[in-house]
């Protein structure tokens, strides 16, 4: 990595009021919460095994995930509310200042 981590307040849903701090990651292909994240209330955790998916980082190696969830964000970047897929990582520990990674390869469903 150059340079710092670029990190954004977002709205997302299921935060109410708060706007958390997100790593805006152009690296990343996709969008992941962590389960330590509060979220109120907290939204239905979806499987990904009804799409018959496994996800493999680079060299193949395991993603650990507990599903995922559909939810509406908006950041500095786009200025639009978008609906996207949020993966659900199951850490013990995260960085203080973002328990949110959003790509900038969004994923819009309608």
């Amino acid at each position: 990595m150059v340079g710092d981590a670029y990190l954004s307040t977002i709205a997302i849903t299921h935060t109410a009021k708060r706007q958390p701090t997100a790593l805006i990651d152009s690296g990343s292909q996709i969008s992941v919460v962590t389960e330590m994240f509060n979220m109120t209330p907290k939204p239905a955790l979806i499987s990904l095994n009804e799409f018959n998916l496994e996800l493999k980082a680079a060299r193949y190696t395991h993603i650990p995930y507990s599903g995922f969830i559909l939810a509406n964000i908006r950041s500095k970047i786009v200025d639009m509310k978008v609906e996207t897929i949020l993966l659900v990582a199951p850490v013990d520990e995260s960085n203080s200042s973002a328990h949110v990674i959003i790509s900038t390869d969004y994923q819009i469903y309608k």
